[in-house]
């Protein structure tokens, strides 16, 4: 049975969006670069929350994300995202 996409909501695909951006050439984005670019702020302010720990807000969203079939999150030099074609 091949495995199919889920919808995204508005907000999580301007998350998608914004990880596409990041994302080198084969579509991967490693935590330390989300890190690094205050990536947290970025789902906060597309979600309009206001959270006491927006890393783990975003590590939520990111989760969804890969529920949903459009990343694979995997270990390589620590947590590292796949946007998935």
């Amino acid at each position: 049975m091949a495995s199919q996409r889920w919808a995204l909501t508005p907000q999580e695909e301007a998350v998608y969006i914004a990880l596409k951006r990041l994302a080198d050439d084969t579509g991967r984005v490693t935590s330390r670069q989300l890190h690094d670019v205050g990536f947290a702020k970025t789902v906060t302010a597309i979600y309009d929350a206001t959270v006491a720990f927006p890393e783990s807000f975003q590590s939520r969203k990111l989760e969804i994300l890969r529920y949903k079939q459009w990343i694979k999150m995997e270990r390589f030099n620590g947590d590292s995202y796949t946007l998935l074609p």
